[in-house]
């Protein structure tokens, strides 16, 4: 987690560590995607969940070990948003 999401990410996360859930008996990560990805949604049709759920597809997690060949940033220019007083964005 990064930038926000790390400080609401991780008061989120508090009691799904591995040790708590051994202590419950339940499985370290829970498999079900509507659980894993969508929680409890009240108001949410299960058939709109469904669909969603239904159009996931596995992609290969090898990518983040890679190196890389090339730093693209060297040749497109790139730019960051600073604000000073936005309290959203950093």
């Amino acid at each position: 987690m990064h930038s926000y999401g790390g400080q609401v990410g991780t008061d989120a996360l508090v009691g799904l560590g591995a040790e708590t859930r051994r202590q419950e008996g339940r499985p370290y990560v829970d498999r079900d995607p509507k659980t894993l990805l969508v929680g409890p949604a009240p108001g949410l049709e299960e058939k709109k969940v469904d669909a969603c759920v239904a159009g996931l597809e596995r992609w290969n997690g090898k990518c983040l070990y890679q190196g890389i060949h090339q730093c693209v940033w060297r040749e497109i220019p790139v730019s960051y948003v600073y604000t000073t007083t936005d309290m959203a964005v950093p």
